[in-house]
């Protein structure tokens, strides 16, 4: 995700028509929330996340730990065993078409815990929609100032 400063909408479920590199915010899920924290991926005080969508319904996708993401049998991105400490991650494997009011959201960098080892999030998670105003130039992320 690449740092800057984002502008949060409102949605309004269900008539939002959620697209593909949309950024979304959403609560941590549960089976996870407490891996990330004792890991200290986020803070604890932190209890949402901002992804882009990746995939929306009717997409299909193709998560495995040793060929990747696929996503409309595009490759999209590595899946890794184990994290940066070499603790294995809860791989979310798959190979589905996307059901009707869920997302598989994902950055397109490989090191971003997001739908590859958190699963698919349903639209009634979505709390807002996130534009990006101003995102700092970033030589991992390959981002640069926009608007």
């Amino acid at each position: 995700m690449p740092r800057g400063i984002y502008r949060l909408n409102p949605i309004n479920p269900p008539e939002s028509d959620f697209k593909k590199g949309q950024y979304v915010m959403f609560p941590i899920p549960f089976h996870v929330e407490q891996l990330m924290h004792e890991r200290n991926y986020i803070p604890r005080f932190v209890h949402m996340l901002l992804k882009p969508v990746a995939a929306i319904a009717g997409d299909h996708i193709s998560v495995s730990d040793g060929g990747g993401v696929f996503i409309n049998e595009s490759f999209f991105g590595a899946v890794k065993r184990v994290d940066r400490q070499g603790l294995p991650l809860p791989i979310y494997k798959a190979d589905l078409i996307i059901p009707e009011n869920y997302l598989f959201v994902a950055c397109e960098h490989d090191l971003a815990f997001d739908s590859r080892y958190i699963g698919l999030i349903h639209i009634s998670h979505i709390q807002k929609i996130a534009e990006p105003m101003f995102v700092f130039h970033n030589k991992r992320h390959n981002t640069q100032y926009q608007k």
